[in-house]
This record gives C-alpha cells, structure tokens and sequence, in this order.
C-alpha cells in the first residue's frame, strides 16, 4: 500500500484513507484522479475537492488517468419455472 503525507498534519497515512490516523480530520480529494487536497480545489486539475467519505471509489492505481467508466450492470436472465406435473393418486384396493 502506497503512503501519502496527511495535508492537515504531515503524518504519513495510506493512500485509501478517508481520515488521517493521527489527527482525525477527514480528507478532501478530488473526484476526478483520487488526489488528497489540501485547499477547496485539486492542484492538479482544478476540480473542487469533495469529503473523501462521499467518494465511491478513488483511482489508486494511476492518478493521471481518467476515471473509470461505470459498467452496466446486466441481470441474469432468469427461466420461469416449468408447471408442476399433477400428482397421481394410487387406486385404492
């Protein structure tokens, strides 16, 4: 896991956090490439930075990448269920 330096504190904290280990406060990041703000906007893209606690999912992997395009999500096509075959009764003796 990659550390990251807390901008409130200085602490090193990992990269995935959403509060700082050592000082509590939350951390604000920008929605577009995952990167922890220390002001209202992203210094790399200008984007207003968001509570990290808001955020779904942040880019670990490549910061300078463009976020990820949702997938849709498909259902599973389901089969009724074929009718019950009728029960037989035994003749009586």
């Amino acid at each position: 896991m990659e550390l990251i330096q807390c901008p409130f504190c200085g602490a090193d904290i990992e990269q995935d956090s959403i509060y700082c280990d050592q000082c509590g406060k939350e951390l604000n990041k920008c929605p577009e490439c995952g990167a922890v703000c220390r002001g209202k906007f992203c210094p790399r893209h200008g984007a207003p930075a968001v509570a990290a606690s808001t955020l779904k999912a942040i880019p670990t992997t490549n910061p300078g990448a463009p976020p990820a395009q949702p997938q849709p999500v498909t259902q599973p096509v389901t089969q009724p269920n074929p009718p019950a075959a009728p029960r037989l009764r035994c003749p009586a003796m």
